[in-house]
């Protein structure tokens, strides 16, 4: 059955979103989705057909599977709240690394150096070691007062879910006195008019740093401080459920995604074990 989308679909489709309690985020990461769809189809009618092309042409343009599959979930649940479910397509099968790429990965030696371009920027250079330190996601952010410095923990509620942060001595002890300095007695990390951080200023401003600090700026990204935070809390103590806990992830497979071993230690192993013979010893 074919379907007409119209801007007006997804506008309810915005407010469908809103009253599942879906974080901003989100709501705004499925309506960039569908509209795109909206804006490839142009007059064309949606069914099945069609969304199996626009995944198609998504290809064309060099999206990465990861993109292209949160893309395929955003118009199938849109699909699905419009009752048009027979037009769902399945997500791109991509088999799964055992191992993550060293040159995407920010190392603690890069971390070091962006810290020291950040020096001139206090609230930058602040923002950055609570990330790293505590492995937070950026919109975790807006969750830091003053009120949190002084007691050293940091109630966050996020995807219908509360957990307890709870920050480095260090930390509390620098959260603490850039608020004095500042005269802060809210919300640690806002805007100059008051409003939290918005993630693309936050995103900007770290990729200036890594050209001051040389740092491939493809590595400096909010979550990747995320994850460096995690491959050292689980260098430390091996203990994988309660590092899922500390990141709040609610599925310990994501967690393993985030500490297994580069390519290069994948290698340095199985260069160990020497099953590739020498002619002479055969």
């Amino acid at each position: 059955m074919k379907h007409q989308l119209t801007q007006q679909h997804l506008q309810e489709f915005a407010d469908y979103l809103k009253n599942c309690e879906k974080q901003p985020q989100t709501i705004s990461k499925y309506v960039r989705d569908c509209t795109m769809l909206l804006q490839y189809l142009g007059e064309k009618a949606l069914d099945k057909i069609a969304l199996l092309e626009y995944r198609d042409h998504l290809k064309t343009q060099n999206y990465k599977v990861a993109s292209i599959n949160a893309s395929v979930s955003s118009i199938n649940t849109l699909v699905d709240f419009l009752g048009w479910g027979e037009c769902r397509i399945k997500r791109l099968t991509v088999q799964s690394k055992n191992y993550n790429n060293q040159e995407e990965l920010l190392t603690r030696d890069e971390y070091i150096r962006l810290l020291r371009a950040a020096k001139g920027r206090p609230r930058m250079l602040l923002m950055l070691q609570t990330i790293c330190s505590t492995g937070i996601r950026v919109s975790e952010l807006q969750y830091f007062t003053l009120q949190s410095a002084f007691s050293g923990k940091v109630v966050v509620t996020n995807k219908n879910k509360t957990r307890t942060i709870l920050l480095p001595d260090a930390l509390r002890k620098r959260l603490y006195n850039y608020c004095k300095q500042n005269k802060i007695y809210g919300n640690v990390f806002v805007s100059r008019y008051g409003k939290p951080l918005d993630r693309c200023n936050i995103w900007r401003g770290m990729k200036g740093l890594a050209k001051r600090a040389k740092v491939n700026p493809v590595k400096v990204y909010p979550h990747n401080l995320r994850k460096l935070f995690a491959r050292s809390y689980y260098a430390i103590d091996r203990d994988i459920a309660t590092l899922a806990d500390i990141l709040g992830h609610s599925n310990i497979n994501t967690t393993r995604i985030y500490i297994r071993n580069t390519d290069r230690e994948h290698l340095r192993k199985i260069n160990k074990m020497k099953l590739v013979m020498k002619s002479k010893d055969l």
